[in-house]
């Protein structure tokens, strides 16, 4: 009974300075975390007003620990909201080690957002070459096409990026 008290005591010193599970993600707060997994195992599973996960903010700020801790808690790698999933936060942004222990643990590579864009466009557009050379290796599709009709072969040509245009040949033939 006294650890739960010391628990409802640090959660609660941890609401005071304004932290809260979404803060914790997006700084890789750790021990912060444990704390608040203590207490609430479902806290993982949260998300805010925009519809964010904590697991979607660590990825998206690319805190591989934590999105590590959240996966291992219980995060649902494949939770999408209109703003896709987690691996569309790490593609967009070109944190590849975010994205292999994503694709690692079962995140779906080829899930589109509501603009019907997926990771390996995200990191074709944005020029994450290495990130879209993993992608395309794991699976992904470069013939998917976005809303506006254009697929991650289509991105790669117009950016001239010839590494991408000669892997996505490459693995064809």
């Amino acid at each position: 009974m006294r650890g739960c008290f010391i628990a409802v005591a640090l959660l609660l010193q941890a609401m005071a300075h304004g932290q809260n599970i979404f803060d914790v993600a997006r700084t890789n707060d750790l021990a912060s975390l444990g704390k608040m997994i203590k207490l609430n195992p479902d806290t993982v599973h949260s998300k805010n007003a925009s519809g964010h996960t904590p697991l979607i903010l660590a990825a998206y700020n690319n805190q591989v620990e934590m999105a590590d801790k959240l996966i291992q808690s219980g995060a649902d790698v494949n939770y999408t909201f209109s703003q896709g999933s987690a691996i569309h936060g790490a593609a967009f942004k070109g944190h590849l080690d975010i994205v292999k222990l994503l694709v690692k643990n079962g995140a779906d590579i080829d899930e589109p957002d509501q603009n019907k864009t997926t990771p390996l466009i995200y990191a074709t557009l944005f020029g994450h070459t290495e990130l879209a050379k993993y992608l395309y290796v794991n699976g992904a599709n470069p013939n998917y096409s976005d809303a506006t009709g254009s697929s991650a072969i289509n991105y790669a040509e117009s950016l001239n990026n010839e590494i991408l245009l000669n892997t996505f040949k490459s693995q064809k033939e």
